[in-house]
């Protein structure tokens, strides 16, 4: 039997096997069949070929949550080319600097009048993808950079075929997968709702971005077509828990939640887990520098507020390891840098040596051949069953009164406040203070006070507290740190 070296391959499967399931459909109503699927994929990619004139070529999508993004994604990959997924709303600015790192790459938008224009002519049918290697490139996730310049992870298709292999072979995906998509196709997670659901012949649900902001309509949305698997942010189970939006309506056939993004509060996944006692609940860990995740946690029991879920341990053919400053595994229960190794690691920034070799760098346990490691940045610890426990990130971690802090851990206390829907922990570096921003219908700061007396030292207790409706949010459902610094910086609260 070949193995397969080119994700297209798990669509021509699909389609040989389920021609008749339908493969993906949004909220407007468009929907197609693995058949029509793979029918309008060959042309489609066809077209971009023969637009490219060769392959191995960045094609910028400027992403919408609608079908004919998706199409345009799997064609660029039977055009054996790279898609670079990006938010059709992205500024110009940005986006001016994206193609200017590319240098030349094609453009296309997600839209119907795209499809019509790339379909129109198209008679042989071309299959470029078969000249495609496995250490190719698959695609580029743009993640912002610290100069203000995006920078540009490399995915190659080697690294997808074994993050979907990995999954497969330790999950129990539903026979007959439907898949709730809430991730932007801009943003990494939906690349598991992408590749996994297809090479299961399992079929993608595109959920509207408004019904995770306007949510009334979002678990009918996933009782009406049969939703059994999600691969959410946190923030999305979140905001079910929010508006205790199972009151109504409970999507029971929901058999298995995966969660990543952030960290998941102890509150919101009993929520879930006491109207879903049926369901398997896995917390995911990893930054899109190693494709997707890179460990697993299966939840088994119901954890108390002041408790941490662990993010777990390594899927298979990876190495995960709290490391100290010389890159060495730490053997004990201490704080350190999680560093990853193995083939899920990116090929690093497109364009960008510098910043590359600055976080993928040589494994410090050897020094024979070349062997990569990337340094993630964040932070973590051994427990005493050698799972690894998610303490933040290097770069949250202030010095205030002396001590060293992780802004995460004073998060992670206030968690366990039910009036609270989120909080975010901001330093003010000028001013030497600690600004704790907080979702709540009003001022509980001193209520805030005393809960935390009981939970952390009074160094950590935050000088600053600021009420907000909604706190601001990245566009991948993140606290925008960035934004929130700035505003305390720039005296705008």
């Amino acid at each position: 039997m070949s193995r397969i070296i080119n994700p297209i391959e798990y669509l021509i499967k699909s389609a040989e096997q389920y021609p008749d399931r339908i493969a993906i459909k949004d909220n407007r109503g468009a929907e197609l069949s693995y058949k029509e699927l793979k029918e309008t994929v060959s042309k489609i990619g066809t077209a971009i070929f023969n637009k490219t004139e060769g392959i191995k070529h960045p094609v910028i999508v400027l992403c919408e949550r609608n079908v004919e993004s998706l199409l345009l994604i799997l064609g660029t990959v039977w055009a054996g080319d790279f898609y670079v997924p990006l938010d059709a709303k992205m500024p110009e600015t940005r986006l001016a600097k994206i193609k200017e790192t590319l240098e030349n790459p094609i453009v296309i938008k997600g839209n119907k009048n795209t499809i019509e224009e790339l379909l129109n002519g198209v008679h042989n049918i071309e299959t470029p993808w078969e000249e495609i290697i496995d250490q190719d490139l698959l695609y580029i996730i743009f993640t912002s950079g610290s100069t203000g310049t995006p920078k540009g992870v490399t995915q190659k298709i080697a690294s997808v075929l074994d993050m979907v292999d990995s999954f497969s072979d330790t999950f129990d995906f539903p026979k007959e997968m439907v898949t709730g998509n809430q991730a932007p196709f801009d943003f990494d997670v939906s690349e598991k709702d992408i590749w996994l659901t297809i090479s299961h012949g399992g079929t993608i649900v595109i959920i509207p971005q408004t019904y995770f902001s306007m949510p009334g309509q979002l678990i009918p949305c996933l009782k009406k077509s049969s939703v059994n698997t999600l691969i959410w942010a946190v923030s999305a189970l979140r905001i079910v828990e929010n508006f205790n939006l199972f009151e109504d309506v409970v999507p029971d056939e929901l058999r298995l939640v995966m969660f990543s993004g952030e960290t998941m509060q102890p509150r919101t996944m009993r929520y879930w887990q006491k109207n879903l006692p049926k369901t398997t609940f896995v917390n995911l860990y990893g930054p899109t520098e190693i494709t997707c995740n890179c460990t697993y946690f299966i939840v088994d029991r119901e954890y108390k507020d002041n408790e941490k879920i662990p993010i777990g341990k390594a899927f298979r053919n990876c190495v995960v390891e709290v490391c100290d400053s010389d890159g060495k595994k730490i053997k004990d229960s201490s704080e350190g840098e999680i560093c990853v190794r193995g083939i899920c690691v990116a090929a690093g920034y497109y364009g960008e040596k510098e910043k590359t070799g600055n976080v993928f760098k040589q494994d410090a346990n050897q020094d024979k051949y070349r062997d990569v490691v990337y340094h993630t940045g964040d932070l973590g610890k051994y427990d005493s069953e050698g799972n690894i426990i998610f303490c933040g990130r290097s770069d949250y971690q202030i010095k205030h009164m002396g001590h060293r802090i992780e802004l995460g851990e004073i998060e992670s206390a206030v968690s366990g406040m039910s009036e609270i829907n989120i909080s975010c922990a901001v330093f003010h570096a000028e001013k030497d203070r600690i600004v704790l921003f907080y979702e709540c219908k009003e001022d509980i700061k001193n209520n805030i006070i005393d809960y935390l007396k009981n939970l952390l030292p009074k160094y950590m207790i935050p000088n600053d507290f600021v009420r907000m409706d909604k706190i601001p949010q990245t566009v991948h459902a993140k606290c925008d740190r960035v934004l929130l610094k700035k505003m305390l910086e720039n005296g705008e609260i």
